[in-house]
């Protein structure tokens, strides 16, 4: 009874404020970084809740969830390694600190019957001398009236000895406050019987993997290892899993909850796609800077640590992976960070770097001429690569624009036949109202909608969403005129419409294409003794270019690993774009498969050493969920950038992205040969870096 006296009181205090110091900024205490709606700098505390809300429509009625916080690493017996928050916990919860655990319960409400309705659904009957109680148990359970989701932060208990070593921590009863969730408890409440009790009786029990890592390995309360148990003998899959979505995910590895978040997580809100071009702008700074440094002569570890300097005094909290500056041969090493070579004139220097900002992460990398100008087979090779990755950002872009054509079909020549036939349906026909202009015809809603039970026609954004129901009975013709949008938002196309819609599958497809054709064009894949189909059949390409096109980007730096990677982009998606070719020659000379197709030995020669990649994070971003323009845009960076010296303190608003389709954050750091060439040269002459200012992010 004292427990539930104590929730009830945290409860009530909801609003109160913590105006102390604690393990991360507050709305209180770090006013010149957290909002006062806001849980961490740039995520609202709403957010999280809706995000915990989306994660829960996911899982079965009585369901309860784990996600703990990343387990404690050291480096020595008593020296910890530096700690990041894990990825779920800060995207569900907003919480930084050390040793705490999430717990998301699922629960079914318990309806309060009135008497007339007790007197109509509850009736006693009497037959062969037993009796029986008949109720209405026609209950729709995943209609959200009928569950409650609760959150509950379990962390460590506050102590004043602790704390004069690691400093404030939250506690649970100020965790409550500043994260914004229903309850909050002592991480040693895990192990009492009383609440192992309470997670027995939940039939549907799911823990993300790092959970299990925590519970396995966390050294502050040591009778964890029941909870463990209780949860690693659990299926970490639904009662009834779908096998076809498993194989199609190929993630068998990983946990069905894990899976579930990544799902969410994969798609952005305009906040996150904000924090991204925050960690963008100052990574392209930082890039810009280097630029200006780089001379024969300079170490390696001299750029990484510059890049790595200005990232951070501008507000950068840490690097999103360790910087790779690899020079000369090193740059045919795909993750060289050794960085401890001196840079030598004639040769390339491959920068591989992203700085986190506000837990979103950038990623870019750029090769440039250590001695200002590149060589006639530098640029041979380096013109392959970049007409490559134009190749992948053109066939985005013309994508968007075909969608966004089709969207506008669909607008002006189908939406009174769509109407007509979500109405001839009867799906939600209170719902219904004239697509575009958000006039209603019944119910309440007012924002341009045609819903129906399993799919809806968004007249404001342009989209046809969901397979099942209303686009199911949708005519074919109209399918063909118009397209379809899956339940993601991704584009499913008719015949009026690109066939080829982007995934980071189909533009590996694209990179490979190019860089085959490429190879063969400098002679390095002899023509004479292979075509481009054998190839690309073959694989010759692959000693060259060995890694994919990109990945997505996000929290993690290799955002979301279990979202296939022939998922169509849509609305949301950041990812990067990486195209390269290393011609290590020596190993590559020695791969049987490719002895009879390469070209002459003073062409392979020439390229030894060479390695080239270009790397852009870019976006697909919802058209009409931004309102600024480019030109706006494009001079807030220049501002930025020109003030390279400065601290970045400017807060971009939530309607900061530009109203375009495709958004290449990373555009400002220079990779044009010309824009390259001309800012070492301004830069040996001692004149400020501006020429590659006038470019714009967009295509």
């Amino acid at each position: 009874m004292r427990r539930s006296i104590q929730q009830l009181g945290r409860r009530s205090n909801s609003e109160r404020s913590v105006t102390r110091y604690v393990s991360q900024p507050t709305r209180w205490t770090h006013k010149h970084l957290v909002a006062a709606d806001e849980t961490l700098p740039g995520v609202p505390t709403a957010h999280l809740s809706e995000r915990r809300r989306k994660l829960a429509s996911k899982l079965p009625v009585n369901s309860v969830a784990f996600f703990a916080a990343s387990p404690t690493s050291y480096a020595t017996a008593d020296v910890e390694y530096p700690y990041r928050a894990d990825s779920n916990m800060f995207y569900l919860a907003g919480m930084l600190e050390k040793h705490s655990l999430l717990m998301i319960e699922k629960k079914e409400k318990k309806k309060k019957k009135s008497l007339k309705e007790s007197l109509v659904n509850g009736f006693t009957t009497t037959s062969d001398n037993k009796t029986t109680t008949t109720t209405n148990s026609n209950t729709d359970t995943e209609n959200e009236d009928n569950y409650e989701i609760i959150a509950t932060i379990f962390c460590a208990p506050r102590s004043q000895q602790k704390e004069v070593w690691d400093g404030p921590i939250m506690g649970p009863d100020d965790a409550q406050v500043i994260l914004g969730v229903d309850r909050a408890e002592s991480i040693e409440a895990i192990a009492e019987d009383k609440f192992l009790a309470k997670i027995r009786s939940y039939p549907n029990r799911f823990a993300s993997d790092s959970t299990l890592d925590f519970l396995r390995n966390e050294r502050l309360v040591s009778s964890k290892n029941e909870l463990y148990t209780l949860l690693q003998e659990e299926s970490q899959s639904p009662a009834e899993p779908d096998e076809s979505e498993v194989k199609k995910n190929n993630s068998n590895d990983i946990s069905f909850l894990d899976r579930s978040v990544q799902s969410l997580r994969s798609q952005k809100t305009v906040t996150e796609l904000n924090q991204m071009r925050n960690a963008a702008i100052l990574t392209c700074q930082a890039f810009v800077v280097a630029l200006g440094d780089l001379k024969p002569g300079s170490t390696e570890a001299e750029i990484a640590s510059l890049i790595e300097f200005v990232c951070k005094r501008s507000g950068s909290q840490r690097m999103a992976y360790p910087p790779i500056v690899a020079s000369g041969g090193n740059s045919c090493v795909l993750h060289y960070t050794l960085n401890n070579q001196i840079m030598q004139d004639g040769d390339l220097v491959l920068i591989d770097a992203g700085c986190e900002m506000e837990g979103y992460a950038c990623d870019v990398t750029r090769t440039w001429p250590i001695g200002g100008r590149f060589s006639l087979t530098q640029r041979d090779a380096y013109s392959v690569v970049l007409n490559a990755q134009r190749a992948c950002l053109d066939a985005v872009a013309k994508a968007c624009a075909f969608r966004n054509d089709a969207i506008g079909k669909l607008r002006k020549n189908h939406e009174h036949e769509v109407l007509s036939l979500l109405n001839m349906n009867g799906h939600h026909e209170h719902e219904v109202e004239a697509i575009g202009g958000g006039q209603r015809i019944n119910g309440s809603r007012a924002n341009g909608e045609v819903n129906g039970v399993n799919g809806e026609v968004n007249g404001v954004n342009g989209e046809v969403n969901g397979v099942n129901g209303v686009v199911a009975s949708i005519p074919p013709h109209l399918k063909d005129a118009v397209g379809i949008l899956s339940p993601s938002g991704s584009l499913l196309l008719g015949k009026e419409i690109n066939p080829n819609h982007p995934s980071l599958a189909s533009l590996q497809d694209v990179a490979v294409q190019n860089l085959t054709q490429g190879l063969l064009d400098l002679g390095v894949l002899d023509r004479t003794k292979t075509t481009l189909e054998e190839c690309i059949e073959k694989e010759y390409y692959k000693p060259f270019y060995p890694h994919s096109i990109g990945h997505f980007l996000g929290i993690d730096v290799h955002d979301c690993p279990s979202v296939p990677k022939d998922t169509p982009l849509c609305a949301g998606h950041v990812f990067t774009v990486e195209p390269g070719l290393y011609f290590d020659m020596k190993r590559i000379c020695k791969d049987e498969t490719l002895r009879n197709v390469l070209g002459n030995q003073t062409i392979l020669e020439s390229f030894d050493g060479i390695g080239v990649r270009i790397e852009d994070t870019v976006g697909t971003v919802d058209a009409k969920s931004v309102s600024k323009s480019s030109a706006e845009a494009a001079r807030k960076v220049k501002e930025q950038l020109a003030n390279a010296g400065n601290q970045l303190t400017t807060r971009i608003g939530t309607n900061g992205l530009p109203e375009l389709s495709m958004y290449i954050f990373t555009k400002h750091a220079p990779k044009e040969i010309e824009v390259i060439e001309d800012a070492m040269a301004e830069a040996k002459a001692g004149k400020a870096l501006q020429r590659h200012h006038t470019e714009t992010f967009f295509v």
